[in-house]
Order: C-alpha cells, then sequence, then structure tokens
C-alpha cells in the first residue's frame, strides 16, 4: 500500500510549484489554462496580425488606418500604467506580458479591415485596470475570477465617469476569451455592468449634460464667426479657419474636409422646378455651390455636397484662400512628382544649381530652419569649410538640403485602401512641414504634407504648449476662461440644426454622408421642449392629422388655436415609434412601454428607422397572438385577456405602418393614431 502511494506521489509530483518552504499544488486546470496561454502567445507571435517589426518588444508601432489623422502615432505601450512622453515605465511582467499581447491580436481578430488605434489602446488600457486588481497576488492571467473583473470595472467607472463604458466593453471582451480559450480553470463569465445609460434620450440631467458637451454654445459659434471676418489672422490661422468655414457650410467630418481635392469647388446655374434660371433680387443670375469630396463612410466615389445658398459667397472666399495659401506647397509637391530627390524652395533659390556650396547660415533663410547646426547632424549632411584654412566657417551642398526636405515630405495617395483615389498633390489642405508650428516661421519649406485632424482641434482645444485661437486671442466665456469647441461639435450643431429646420431623415442622411438614417438619432440634440415647438408648429400650418389636428383646425381663433396647441405639445421626446407629446415633467405615463395604442404618440411620416420598428414589433407581437390563441383554446385561464391585448397592440402597430405606406401624406407630416376601435358590423 506504501509503495502505491509513492507511486502515486511521484506521477503527481511535476504538479507541484515550490514557494520557499512551502509547497504549492498546480491542479490539472491551472496547469492547462497556463499550457494554452503559452500557446496562444505563440500563435499570435507567428500570426503577427499587426505586422510589428518585433512582437516581443514592449512598444508596438501603429498605422493610422483613418485619412488625414495622425491617430496611432503614439502605438501600443505594454506598461503597467499609462506611457506619458518621456517617461520609462516597466511593462507587464510575464506572463501578463504575453497575456496582454494576446486579447490585442484576438481584439484586431474580429474584423478583416483592423480597429482603429484608440480601439487597440482601450484593450491596453484594460488590461492595466485587470493588472491593478492582483494586489498581493502574483500577476497570473489563470488567477483571475469574476470578481477581478467587476472590481476592474468599478474602478475605472470612478475615475473616468461615463468614459469608463469603453473599458467595461473591451473587459467584457477579455473575459469572453478567457472563457473560450480556456485561459482560466474556471469560467469569469463576466458582463459589462457600466454601459452608457440613457445615450439618446432626450429627458433628464444626463441628456442634458450630453447637449451641452456635443453641442457648441452660443459664444463658441459668435467667436467662430468673429474669426472668419477677421483681417488680422496670420496665414497659419487663416488656413485653418477658412477649413473650418467649409467644415460649416458642409457638415463635413473631419478627415472629409481635409481630403478634399484641390479643384473641389464646382458651381452651376440654379433652376426652378421648370427648368427656368433663378434670379436674384437684382436680377442676377443665380448659382449653385457645391464641394467635391469623398465620404468616409457609405459609398467610395468623389461626390458633390451642395452647401446652403446663403454661403455661397463664404464657400468661396474660402477655396480661394486655401489655394492661395497653399500654391508654393502645391508646386513643390508637383515638381517633387516629376523629379524624385528634388524640392521647390522659392524662385531665387531654384535657380541655384545642385552642386553650389552655400554658406551653413543659409539654410535658415532657404528652408525656415530654426537650428541649422542640429539639422544638418540629425539628416547626416556633409559640410565643408568655407575656404580651406577656414576653421570656422562651414557649407553645406544644396543638392543635399533639396534631398533631405525631399525624404521629410509625405506623397502618394491620401485615400486607404477601396475608397477612391487621390495624390496629395491633387489636394487642397497640403500644406510644409510643421506648418502651424507657432516657433517656426511657416513651416520646413520645400517639404510637404497634408494638414492632420490634430492641427483643427489644437487650433479649437489647444494643448499644452500650444494655447488655442481663442486663447491667444483673448475670446473666453462668463467664467473667464478660453473658449474651446471639439471639431465634432460642428457637425452635431448642423445635424439639429437641419432637423428644425424640417429637413427629412432620408435628406439629412445623404447630406451628412451616412449609410443609413438611423445615424441620425446619435445626432439629434433637439431638447424636448424644442421638439414641441416643431410638432406645434406642424399643427398650426396643417402639416399634422389625427384628432387633435382636427381639433386644431376647427378652432377659428387665432389666439385660442395658439393656446389649444401649446396645451397639447409642451415637451416632446423621441420613442421607438414617433414623438411622444406626454407632459413627463407632470405626471409619469400611465403607458410606460406601450407606446403603439397611446393616444399621445405622433407619428412622423416617413421616418424609415420608426417604420421598421413598427414593422418588427408587428412580426413579434402576432407571434405573441399566436400563443395566446393557443392558450386560449386549450382554456387557460385569463387567456382571453392576452388575445385582447395583443389584438390591440397588433392593430395599433398596423395603423402606424399605414401612416408611412400612405402616398397621400407628405413625408415629415405629424400624425396622430386613431386609437378608437374599429366599429362594429353585424
Amino acid at each position: 500500500m506504501t509503495s502505491g502511494i509513492n507511486r502515486a506521489i511521484k506521477v503527481r509530483a511535476s504538479n507541484w510549484r515550490s514557494h520557499g518552504d512551502v509547497l504549492a499544488f498546480r491542479s490539472t486546470a491551472v496547469s492547462s489554462a497556463v499550457e494554452e496561454l503559452e500557446k496562444q502567445v505563440e500563435r499570435a507571435r507567428k500570426a503577427n496580425v499587426l505586422r510589428v517589426p518585433n512582437f516581443d518588444d514592449q512598444y508596438w508601432p501603429l498605422v493610422s488606418r483613418a485619412r488625414a489623422s495622425d491617430a496611432g502615432a503614439g502605438g501600443l505601450h505594454f506598461t503597467i500604467a499609462k506611457a506619458v512622453k518621456g517617461s520609462r515605465l516597466p511593462p507587464f511582467p510575464e506572463p501578463f506580458f504575453g497575456f496582454a499581447k494576446v486579447m490585442v491580436c484576438a481584439f484586431e481578430g474580429r474584423s478583416d479591415k483592423g480597429f482603429s488605434a484608440s480601439n487597440l489602446q482601450a484593450v491596453v488600457s484594460a488590461c492595466r485596470w485587470l493588472y491593478s486588481q492582483f494586489g498581493q497576488r502574483p500577476p497570473q492571467p489563470h488567477l483571475l475570477v469574476h470578481g477581478d473583473f467587476e472590481a476592474a470595472a468599478q474602478a475605472a467607472k470612478s475615475e473616468l465617469g461615463e468614459g469608463a463604458a469603453n473599458i467595461g466593453s473591451k473587459l467584457a471582451f477579455i473575459a469572453l476569451q478567457m472563457d473560450d480559450m480556456r485561459l482560466a480553470p474556471a469560467p469569469i463569465e463576466w458582463r459589462n455592468s457600466i454601459g452608457r445609460k440613457a445615450k439618446h434620450n432626450a429627458i433628464g440631467a444626463v441628456a442634458d449634460r450630453r447637449r451641452d458637451e456635443l453641442m457648441p454654445r452660443q459664444e463658441i459659434i459668435d467667436a467662430l464667426a468673429d474669426l472668419s471676418g477677421r483681417g488680422d489672422l496670420d496665414e497659419r490661422d487663416l488656413f485653418i479657419q477658412r477649413g473650418i468655414e467649409l467644415c460649416v457650410s458642409g457638415g463635413f467630418r473631419v478627415n472629409e474636409l481635409l481630403t478634399l481635392p484641390r479643384d473641389c469647388l464646382h458651381s452651376e446655374p440654379e433652376l426652378d422646378d421648370m427648368g427656368v434660371q433663378v434670379l436674384d433680387r437684382f436680377g442676377n443670375p443665380c448659382e449653385r455651390i457645391g464641394l467635391r469630396h469623398w465620404p468616409e463612410k457609405g459609398a467610395h466615389t468623389l461626390q458633390i455636397k451642395w452647401v446652403p445658398s446663403v454661403m455661397n459667397d463664404v464657400v468661396k472666399r474660402a477655396v480661394a484662400d486655401l489655394q492661395r495659401i497653399s500654391e508654393p506647397t502645391w508646386r513643390a509637391a508637383t515638381h517633387q512628382v516629376a523629379f524624385p530627390d528634388k524640392t521647390l524652395l522659392g524662385d531665387a533659390w531654384d535657380e541655384i544649381d545642385d552642386d553650389a556650396w552655400l554658406p551653413l547660415n543659409q539654410i535658415v533663410e532657404i528652408a525656415a530652419v530654426t537650428d541649422p547646426y542640429q539639422f544638418v547632424r540629425d539628416n547626416d549632411m556633409s559640410l565643408k569649410p568655407v575656404r580651406p584654412e577656414s576653421k570656422r566657417g562651414r557649407c553645406f551642398r544644396m543638392g543635399d538640403l533639396r534631398r533631405v526636405l525631399y525624404r521629410k515630405s509625405e506623397r502618394g495617395e491620401i485615400l486607404r485602401s477601396g475608397e477612391g483615389s487621390q495624390y496629395l498633390h491633387d489636394s487642397l489642405f497640403i500644406i510644409p512641414k510643421f506648418f502651424v508650428k507657432r516657433s517656426m516661421d511657416g513651416g520646413l519649406r520645400g517639404t510637404v504634407s497634408l494638414l492632420k485632424d490634430a492641427n483643427i482641434n489644437v487650433y479649437l482645444v489647444g494643448i499644452t504648449g500650444a494655447p488655442s485661437i481663442f486663447e491667444r486671442l483673448g475670446y473666453l466665456d462668463e467664467d473667464g476662461r478660453p473658449l474651446r469647441c471639439p471639431s465634432h461639435q460642428i457637425r452635431h450643431w448642423l445635424n439639429t440644426l437641419a432637423l428644425e429646420g424640417g429637413l427629412s431623415d432620408v435628406d439629412l442622411a445623404r447630406w451628412m454622408s451616412r449609410q443609413n438614417v438611423a445615424q441620425n438619432r446619435a445626432y439629434d440634440h433637439r431638447s424636448p421642449v424644442q421638439r414641441a415647438k416643431r410638432v406645434s408648429e406642424k399643427l398650426m400650418t396643417g402639416e399634422a392629422a389625427g384628432p387633435v389636428a382636427q381639433a386644431t383646425r376647427s378652432i377659428k381663433d387665432p389666439v385660442r388655436r395658439e393656446e389649444f396647441v401649446k396645451s397639447v405639445s409642451r415637451t416632446a421626446h423621441v420613442t421607438d415609434l414617433g414623438i411622444c407629446v406626454h407632459p413627463w415633467d407632470a405626471l409619469p405615463c400611465q403607458k410606460h412601454g406601450s407606446c403603439s395604442d397611446c393616444g399621445e404618440l405622433r407619428v412622423e411620416k416617413g421616418n424609415v428607422e420608426q417604420r421598421e420598428r413598427a414593422a418588427k414589433n408587428l412580426i413579434d407581437t402576432e407571434a405573441d397572438l399566436a400563443i395566446a390563441f393557443e392558450e386560449e383554446a386549450d382554456g387557460t385561464i385569463n387567456a382571453d385577456r392576452w388575445v385582447d391585448a395583443h389584438e390591440r397592440m397588433a392593430s395599433s402597430l398596423k395603423k402606424i405602418i399605414a401612416i408611412h405606406d400612405d402616398p397621400s401624406i407628405p413625408d415629415g407630416h405629424i400624425v396622430q393614431v386613431d386609437q378608437r376601435p374599429a366599429p362594429v358590423t353585424h
């Protein structure tokens, strides 16, 4: 018997691990998880889905996947804390180091096109939050349990607030991958508990705060208008300011704006419905102005985005200024295409032969270099004495300078694969490198680059060491702080203005270059009062139907009619099926969750998203109705009540769909569903 025990001990000896004077037993499940992680690391190393130069480095460089963007320039730092420029942080210890890389590669593998740098960086950040939960335990991934994920999520939420929802989603992904790969001895089975709440709701404090964050305040709009008319902006500020004017005129995404072709301006005569030339009040022919652009989403073909006629002069002025300021860079770019290793530096310098030797200090005047000695050292340029006997003066060769400037330039395609074809030298927003850097006078002359989205954001928001235009020129808010306006706020503002003006969802999605109308909702920041105002206006102008609209038309006295309209539409918010005019500020809704058969629902005719939702709800309701009929036939108690409820719901949904499909009702009309039961016929 003793020999049998000894044999058993020898068989299990490989599962024991020593920690000082204590022998720790490693179960088969733990051993399997550890071995599986080693296999996953090796698979990830061989696949190298991100094509990094060295898989085992603690820093992975990334190539930006967004046009006109430096996103991804920071790469991925597999360090225990977020890397700060100039800092040297220790990497994750093994095996967590390999674990984090496996998670990044697994996330990247979910998409054929790959994910943005920010998404991959969020995966590493989620790993950091997990790593912080080990405490005194060794950082072994197989030791992670459900509670560690929940603790990491709550810690992120405590520090980041609503922004932690992204970390939560990445933690959920990591938990799922660990379960699928069997990297833990027991399933993690954790789900994200910090999802964004009320993201698209129009009522409540969260909605108000979200509107404030995404919509520019009126003082910012006024400041941008004032900047547009100033005559004292230097060329760098004017270049970006004119770009912002095009953004306001066309509702472009920043990356769409910055990839506009150089010949983007398109004009044609404005004709009326009869094909006759429209004249302005002075008798001059009116014209339509559009901008050729490459949509970032949807159809990747060169399209024309028409601008509001009131912005025609603004757009023409903006394009003219952008072409004028970028003219020297455009000429240098086209020259570089024709003559590799050459560039243009200006008429006086372009006449100098490549073999000419010039005094070193002339680099400052020729290329706007701030430190000629450092520039020469950094770029391995050859120098020789001004005279053989001279020990101080140095000369550089002109051809060497042209070669260095050429190689510092960007060139080639600026669009991503499958998005179209446009070369840098055919683009409007081309500038010298460091053009917007305040310490340099117009950038590194002779170089070519594309204005980046980060340059726009620094201009509008500022960063440490680079104040925004508002801060530099003294545009302050009521508390004396510089105004700030993230560039995407402009698009949210234009979207909301268009909706307030009555633009249909289909036309809005087309104008904003969206793939479907459902994406409009994320940009709709009208308050309940603003939505109610729109409903009221449609009631007053006859663009509404239903019992309330009929009652409105029956009131002849204009004052009483207006009072009646205000009383029945004080506030409004969007639901999946239409617009709810229930006064939530006064009392709770007794039909909450049963919008389809509620008399306070207003259907927005032609809203594709709401029509699709009604059709889906009808399918689900009819399936439930069939089950209710079976239960009624089997004699189930109270089954008849379920039959009545589902029949009433199905009838209401059919009425909603019928409104959307009725060609006699113009798109955009607000229609109240007739909830009266159909008359009984005998």
